[in-house]
């Protein structure tokens, strides 16, 4: 019985001995300075996915590899691959920015959530006039402010709220 009792608690003990980290962080908008949820977060050999929560946030722990590549993907953003190295039973804060790609956004009106156009506005930038100001409370366009560049969204859904 006592041979028994030892073994099984070398058994229960053994997890503690297998390297493992954690990692944690933010995703965020390297443009806008904004967290970006429901981001898909892999683990190429843990074989391991996870999403971003609210403001970003994501944390998983690493069983198996400890160097190993993390690959975030955002249907808005894109993907980027990101290298991990870390020691055994390190705690690591890891905040992934994403560049923007003009690529990611669509030219035209159909909205790459609920796949439709029926809600979709253009978003109107450059100093606005009194009509623009005025088709903006009829929720007829979107203004998007003075500041403009070549990566600007063109239309916003309305029933996803969601700049495209």
């Amino acid at each position: 019985m006592k041979a028994l009792l030892s073994l099984l608690i070398v058994w229960m003990s053994l997890p503690s001995f297998s390297q493992k980290a954690i990692v944690s962080g933010r995703i965020t908008d390297s443009t806008k300075m904004g967290t970006i949820e429901g981001a898909q977060i892999h683990f190429l050999k843990n074989d391991t996915t996870i999403m971003s929560g609210f403001r970003g946030s994501y944390r998983i722990e690493l069983k198996k590899h400890l160097s190993d590549t993390m690959v975030v993907t955002h249907w808005k953003y894109g993907s980027v691959r990101v290298p991990v190295a870390l020691l055994a039973g390190a705690m690591e804060e890891l905040n992934i920015a994403y560049p923007v790609s003009c690529k990611s956004f669509p030219k035209t009106g159909v909205c790459p959530m609920c796949h439709t156009g029926a809600n979709s506005i253009r978003i109107v930038y450059g100093m606005p006039s009194k009509e623009m100001f005025e088709k903006s409370e009829k929720g007829e366009v979107k203004l998007g402010g003075c500041v403009v560049d070549d990566c600007m969204p063109h239309y916003h859904c309305k029933t996803d709220r969601i700049d495209y």
